[in-house]
């Protein structure tokens, strides 16, 4: 019996200690993570802080408020829950695999807060048991992870811009990532088919020029799964009436 004991008491030391491990490697991470930080996302914002404390691992960001709707999000709060849980699973970024991997190995919860600059905010709260069925797969596709930017950019749609077009939909076609715009009534579909090879340069500076990590991760997302990147506008009194602005597989 005392055998049992001792080995029992063993085991539990070893589990405490292992925990412990854990919590340093990501209390480290974390704090690597927070020395880049803020992390800048591009036209989407940037990542503020993480913070570690109470079993509990925060992310907080902040968004700018023209490109993020709040509202949209609000009213699909379960599926942008989901979804988010989804990212975490396919995620293609490796260092961002790995802090995952270090949050459930520690058993931590996680909170992610979205901020935006006039202070409204969202709040999502995972627990560490939906984490852990969660885990970030080794060697994600990329497929997978584009169709989880495109369900991430249809719970925000319809979007419209000052200029006065609204994005209504994204979509993965075989051969393009697509936009799909309808023009506000100061769009005229004819300049804009005539200035078709200005936009395609400007697109492709965008693409050379590294000034967004979001969109750059998605660029790379495209060369890996052979898609373009196309713009399809389609004209404010006539649904038929369509231009189409794009960059093939091999400009990307």
């Amino acid at each position: 019996m005392k055998k049992v004991l001792h080995l029992l008491t063993a085991l539990l030391l070893l589990v405490s200690l292992s925990g412990c491990h854990h919590d340093k490697e990501l209390q480290k991470m974390i704090d690597q993570l927070n020395e880049e930080c803020p992390i800048a996302l591009g036209i989407v914002g940037q990542m503020d802080n993480a913070e570690y404390s109470g079993n509990t691992v925060t992310f907080n960001y902040t968004v700018l408020s023209n490109l993020i709707n709040m509202d949209a999000i609000r009213s699909n709060m379960d599926e942008f829950h989901n979804y988010m849980l989804e990212n975490y699973k396919t995620n293609y970024d490796r260092d961002f695999q790995m802090l995952m991997d270090a949050i459930v190995k520690a058993g931590a919860d996680l909170v992610v807060v979205f901020k935006q600059e006039d202070g409204q905010s969202i709040t999502l709260n995972f627990t560490a048991e939906e984490l852990a069925a969660n885990v970030p797969q080794d060697d994600g596709s990329p497929e997978q992870a584009l169709e989880t930017i495109v369900k991430s950019a249809r719970m925000q749609l319809p979007m419209t811009y000052p200029n006065g077009m609204t994005n209504t939909d994204v979509k993965l076609e075989k051969d393009h990532f697509v936009y799909v715009y309808k023009c506000g009534p100061n769009h005229n579909l004819d300049t804009l088919s005539a200035n078709a090879e200005d936009c395609r340069k400007e697109i492709k500076e965008l693409i050379d020029g590294h000034v967004d990590a979001s969109f750059d991760q998605m660029v790379e997302l495209l060369r890996l799964t052979h898609r373009g990147l196309m713009y399809r506008y389609i004209g404010a009194d006539d649904s038929t009436r369509v231009v189409e602005i794009a960059l093939g597989p091999d400009e990307i």
